[in-house]
C-alpha cells in the first residue's frame, strides 16, 4: 500500500511579503524557501510543522488548523509579548487538551494545543461551540500591530451576524449604544450595510470613521513614524516601562505635545488619567508617579484638555478614576499634578460650576480623592461639602434661624442628604434631616440604598435608628436589603454581610429566594485567613495548582481559571507576563481585592474588625 507523508496546508494570503513577515516575526516560524519574482509562493516551518503560503490562489481565507505544541501556556506568553492576535487564551477542554486560538493576517485560525492541566474550564462545551462560529462577534482588543485586514474581518463578521439576527452579537451592541449609529432593531434590517458594521468597529477603537481608522492603521504600521512613536509611548507608560518611555521621548521630544488620532485626542499625559480612553488602555502602573513625572519634566502641558467626557484635564481624569485608587497612587498623582500647576477649577464646559470636580469624585465613588482635593483648596458647593463631611460649610447655606437661604432649593437639600448617606457623614445627615431633608428622598436610589451599597455600616445603623423605610424601592425595584445582597455579589465589600444582618434584624423582608442568596453569602463571607489566600494566589499563578484555584473559587464563589487569574493580576498590577508572581505582589492583589490600598492596611483593618467584635 502506498505510504502517505505528513500533509502540508496551503493557505491563501492577500500579501505574500506581509504574511511571511508575520509568520517569522510574530508566530516564530522560519522561511524555508520562496518562489517567484517577486515571490508569491513559499514555505515556512516551526519545528515539525510546515505551511505553504500562496498569494492570489489555491484556497480561501479563514481556514482552520489544529497544531499540537509542547506547552501552550509558554507559547501564549511568547505570543502576547510579540503582539499576536490571540482570540482565546489557553483553557482546558473536555476532550483532554489545553488550547488557545490565534489568527494570522488573513483570518486563518490556529487551535494550538498541549495536554490538559486540570479539569475542563468549560465542562459543558461541545465541539460545535468549539468551532467559535457561534456566540457574539469578537470584540477582544486588537494590538497596535494589527493590520487593516483584521479590522475588516471583524466588520464582516459583525455584518453577517447582524443580518442573520445573531442574538449574542445584537445583545453585545445593545450594551454598547455609543458604538451604533442606528437603533438596535435597524441593525437586522435590509438597510444595514457593511459600512455600518465598519463604523461600529471604528467607534469600538474610538475613531470617528472607518476612513480615520484606516489612516491610523497605515500610520502606526510605519516603524518610527510619529504615530508609531506615540502609540508605542502609550504602551510604555501604561505598562510602567520608564526606560522605554525615556528612550522614545529622547528620540522625539515633541511626543509630549502630540495628540492621539482617536476621538478623545489624548496627549501622553492625559493617558495617565486611566479614564475616558480605550478601555483596554485604562491602566495605572505601580510606578505611575514616576511615569507622570517623566512626562511633566519632558514638557507635558499639565492643563492640556482632551475630548473625553466632552472636555477633561489629567487632574480631573485621575481624581475620578478607579484605577489610580486601586494602584494606591491616586492622591500622590493629584499632588504631583497640582505641584506642576494643574488647575483644580479648570473649566471643562461652558456651564462649569466651581466645585463640580469634587462632586464628580463623589459621583464616581471616589470620596478619598474628593476629601484630598478639598484639603488642597478645591471649591466645595453645598452637595460637595455634605459629601466630604464639611458641616461648617453646609451650615453657611442656612440663615441664623436655621432656614435655607433662597439660593438653596429643597431638591438640592435632598441631593446633599443622599450624598452624605453614601459617604457615611452621620453629622451632616442629622443636620440636614433637622433642616428640611426628606429621609426617603430618591434620585433613583435613596440614601439608605447607597449607604448599604457603599458598605457604610455606621450609617446603616443610624438610618435604622432613625426609622428610615426599609421596604422603599429604588429605580430597579429593589429594597434596601435587595440592594445590599446585589452589591455583595456584584461589588462586594467585607461589610456587606454585616449590613445584611443589620437589615434583617431591623425587620427587612427576606423571602425564600433571598434566603438562598444570603446562605451562599454566609458561606462565601466566612472570616478570611489572608495569608492562606496569598499562598493560594501564588500557587495558582506560578504553578497552575488546581487545588489552590479551587480554594480561591470556593472563597469568591466564582468559577475562575488560573489563566483568568493571571490576566486579572497582570492587568491590575501592571506586571509582565513572562515572570513569576512575587509574594509582595500577591499580597497587594489580595489587599486590593478586599478594598484595601496595601497589605499592611488590610491586616490593620482585619485587626480592628476583630477588636470591634470582641468588644
Amino acid at each position: 500500500m502506498t505510504r502517505f507523508n505528513q500533509p502540508i496546508p496551503i493557505l491563501n494570503v492577500n500579501n505574500f511579503a506581509e504574511a511571511i513577515d508575520y509568520y517569522i516575526n510574530k508566530l516564530g516560524f522560519k522561511k524555508n524557501w520562496d518562489w517567484g519574482d517577486p515571490p508569491s509562493f513559499g514555505s515556512v516551518c516551526r519545528d515539525q510543522t510546515e505551511i505553504f503560503l500562496c498569494q492570489g490562489g489555491q484556497g480561501k481565507r479563514g481556514m482552520w488548523m489544529w497544531i499540537g505544541v509542547e506547552n501552550v501556556d509558554n507559547l501564549h506568553n511568547e505570543y502576547k509579548e510579540k503582539g499576536v492576535v490571540i482570540l482565546e487564551p489557553p483553557a482546558n477542554y473536555p476532550w483532554g487538551s489545553r488550547e488557545m486560538l490565534v489568527e494570522d493576517l488573513d483570518g486563518h485560525r490556529f487551535r494550538l494545543a498541549s495536554e490538559s492541566t486540570g479539569p475542563p474550564d468549560y465542562p459543558h462545551l461541545d465541539t460545535a461551540r468549539a468551532s467559535h462560529e457561534t456566540g457574539a462577534a469578537d470584540f477582544t482588543p486588537l494590538p497596535i500591530t494589527a493590520r487593516l485586514t483584521q479590522y475588516e474581518r471583524l466588520a464582516e463578521r459583525l455584518f453577517t451576524d447582524c443580518k442573520a439576527g445573531n442574538a449574542d452579537t445584537i445583545g453585545l451592541l445593545r450594551d454598547r449604544p455609543h458604538l451604533i449609529k442606528l437603533p438596535v432593531p435597524d441593525i437586522t434590517s435590509h438597510e444595514f450595510a457593511l459600512s455600518d458594521a465598519q463604523l461600529i468597529v471604528a467607534r469600538r477603537y474610538q475613531f470617528e470613521s472607518w476612513r480615520r481608522l484606516a489612516e491610523w492603521v497605515e500610520a502606526v504600521s510605519t516603524e518610527n513614524s510619529a504615530v508609531w512613536q506615540f502609540e508605542n509611548a502609550v504602551e510604555a507608560e501604561i505598562s510602567g516601562d520608564a526606560e522605554r518611555l525615556r528612550e522614545l521621548l529622547s528620540t522625539n521630544p515633541d511626543l509630549v505635545r502630540a495628540r492621539s488620532m482617536r476621538t478623545h485626542e489624548a496627549t501622553l499625559l492625559l493617558y495617565m488619567g486611566s479614564n475616558g480612553v480605550e478601555g483596554h488602555r485604562q491602566k495605572t502602573p505601580k510606578n505611575a508617579v514616576e511615569i507622570t513625572k517623566i512626562l511633566l519634566d519632558a514638557g507635558s502641558d499639565v492643563n492640556a484638555i482632551g475630548k473625553m467626557y466632552s472636555r477633561s484635564t489629567t487632574l480631573e481624569l485621575v481624581a475620578t478614576s478607579l484605577h489610580p485608587f486601586v494602584a494606591g497612587v491616586q492622591n500622590d498623582l493629584i499632588d504631583l499634578l497640582i505641584e506642576h500647576g494643574a488647575l483644580i477649577e479648570e473649566t471643562r464646559s461652558p456651564d462649569y460650576v466651581p466645585g463640580s470636580l469634587v462632586g464628580a469624585c463623589l459621583d464616581n465613588g471616589r470620596p478619598e480623592a474628593a476629601e484630598h482635593l478639598a484639603k488642597r483648596g478645591a471649591t466645595l458647593d453645598f452637595r460637595a461639602a455634605a459629601g466630604v463631611g464639611r458641616l461648617d460649610i453646609v451650615k453657611q447655606y442656612y440663615d441664623n434661624a436655621g432656614h435655607p437661604k433662597p439660593e438653596l432649593p429643597k431638591e438640592q437639600i435632598d441631593q446633599a442628604f443622599i450624598t452624605a448617606c453614601n459617604c457615611g457623614r452621620v453629622e451632616v445627615v442629622d443636620f440636614l434631616l433637622d433642616h428640611g431633608a426628606d429621609i426617603a428622598a430618591s434620585n433613583g436610589q435613596t440614601g439608605f440604598h447607597l449607604a448599604a451599597h457603599a458598605g457604610k455600616v455606621e450609617m446603616v445603623k443610624h438610618l435604622i435608628e432613625l426609622k428610615a423605610p426599609l421596604e422603599i424601592v429604588n429605580e430597579y425595584g429593589g429594597t434596601v436589603l435587595g440592594q445590599a445582597i446585589w452589591s455583595a455579589y456584584n461589588a462586594p465589600r467585607p461589610e456587606h454581610l454585616e449590613i445584611i444582618d443589620l437589615l434583617i434584624a431591623a425587620g427587612a423582608e427576606v423571602g425564600p429566594k433571598r434566603e438562598k442568596w444570603i446562605a451562599e453569602l454566609r458561606r462565601r463571607y466566612r472570616p478570611a485567613n489572608y495569608s492562606e489566600l496569598v499562598q493560594d494566589v501564588l500557587a495558582a499563578y506560578n504553578t497552575d495548582d488546581v487545588g489552590a484555584m479551587k480554594r480561591l473559587n470556593n472563597y469568591t464563589g466564582q468559577n475562575g481559571t488560573t489563566d483568568r487569574l493571571r490576566k486579572m493580576i497582570q492587568h491590575g498590577l501592571c506586571i509582565p507576563a513572562d515572570r513569576e508572581l512575587t509574594l509582595e505582589e500577591a499580597q497587594m492583589f489580595v489587599a486590593r481585592a478586599h478594598d484595601s490600598s496595601s497589605w499592611e492596611a488590610l491586616i490593620e483593618k482585619s485587626k480592628a474588625s476583630e477588636g470591634e467584635k470582641k468588644s
